[in-house]
């Protein structure tokens, strides 16, 4: 994701925008906890809530990457977790596989 949408660690709009994407779908569609979403890219579970709740406000409506990265997260985690229910997600093994795979996935990018 960082090559894809040329974010980095950074606190500007863009970099911060794509990381709320990326919190956002996993946190909506995969229904993922606060703090295993922050541990895929090295965060604190309370940045996870607080960006999420800043996407719910509409903070990022306008900013461009941010709607590219919402269609990114979205394909990839639909790529990830092919004809699988989310119910099969609270597997713990289930789990772990795919959060390695998210994990493969986002480095590749």
């Amino acid at each position: 994701m960082k090559k894809a949408f040329n974010a980095d660690e950074s606190r500007t709009l863009n970099s911060v925008a794509v990381r709320a994407a990326f919190f956002s779908v996993m946190r909506n569609t995969a229904k993922y906890t606060f703090a295993d979403i922050g541990s895929v890219i090295g965060k604190d579970h309370s940045t996870v809530v607080y960006s999420c709740n800043m996407v719910d406000n509409g903070h990022y409506d306008n900013v461009m990457a941010f709607r590219d990265a919402v269609e990114f997260c979205t394909n990839l985690y639909k790529g990830i977790s092919g004809s699988k229910r989310l119910k099969d997600m609270y597997n713990s093994n289930s789990y772990k596989a795919s959060n390695a795979a998210l994990r493969y996935k986002l480095d590749k990018q």
